[in-house]
């Protein structure tokens, strides 16, 4: 079967190509998930439409307290950018631990996303910054929070006429706050078995506002609501902590795979959790120093 590649120039053109037949269509980012698809015989798509050749999508821009990630910013350029690197670490520290380097310079923001892999190193972070997906179509625009976007394995609320546009980060205060991403895997260059991302606000000795999401351990990155609820509010000790990180198992359903069984992924969670809580803490009290 014959597949034709498209190479618009604009959004508005690969929206026009996409809409004449988005169920025979697929869209291609940077490649790196897409063509082992077509290469296994698992995707027959009759029309390829890139996206590589627009430019706007590969921007990173800062505005009104907002970071906004074009959709065809590469891993490594997430890994690298100063600007993300100073303003969302722990994006930068996920990324770094997405495959090898050549894979990170071909790899997309959106093509990572968009795929939405079991234990995927980037959806967590997303979720836990509260970022929004804006995505579009021939018939208009629409904004998807982070954490509805993600449904189950390689499945995710993108609709098949609809192209991912931006990602838009709210940009937090720097005193006070830290952020840390943790991952468990085999190897280093693999998807995470576990990986937890943690946002935190430091209220003193106590811990004020906090966001934490995992990926890894079920069928779709999820927010971890109970073991907000654990540690919201509570002194910043360590002496008691790890009681604490055992409410990330009420969050999640654990799934076995032929990397790891469930049994394992629930047991290391915990301490996953417990990794990533240090590090942010310690981020956010630097912060505070450094604020003083």
């Amino acid at each position: 079967m014959e597949v034709h590649l498209h190479q618009p120039e604009t959004l508005e053109e690969a929206l026009e190509i996409l809409s004449r037949d988005p169920e025979n269509a697929k869209v291609l980012a940077g490649g790196q998930s897409l063509m082992v698809l077509l290469r296994s015989g698992l995707l027959r798509p009759d029309h390829l439409v890139s996206l590589r050749r627009i430019e706007k999508l590969q921007a990173v821009a800062v505005r009104d307290n907002v970071i906004r990630l074009g959709a065809m910013v590469t891993i490594r350029a997430l890994e690298t950018s100063p600007v993300v690197r100073q303003a969302l670490p722990m994006i930068s520290e996920a990324a770094a631990s997405i495959g090898s380097i050549p894979i990170r310079n071909l790899g997309t923001l959106a093509g990572n996303l968009c795929h939405a892999l079991i234990g995927a190193d980037l959806p967590p972070s997303l979720i836990a910054l509260g970022a929004t997906i804006r995505v579009v179509s021939a018939r208009g625009r629409r904004t998807i929070a982070a954490e509805q976007f993600f449904r189950g394995v390689m499945q995710t609320a993108l609709e098949a006429d609809e192209i991912v546009e931006a990602i838009d980060i709210p940009l937090l205060p720097l005193d006070g706050w830290g952020q840390a991403y943790v991952k468990v895997s085999q190897r280093t260059v693999d998807p995470a078995l576990i990986g937890v991302a943690v946002v935190l606000r430091a209220e003193g000795s106590t811990i004020g506002d906090i966001a934490i999401a995992v990926g890894g351990a079920g069928e779709a990155p999820v927010r971890a609501c109970c073991a907000e609820r654990a540690f919201r509010g509570q002194p910043i000790s360590w002496g008691d902590q790890f009681e604490r990180c055992l409410a990330i198992r009420d969050d999640v359903e654990c799934i076995a795979d032929t990397h790891a069984s469930a049994w394992y992924r629930r047991e290391i969670l915990p301490a996953v959790l417990h990794r990533a809580m240090a590090r942010a803490v310690r981020r956010a009290r630097e912060a505070t120093v450094q604020g003083m």
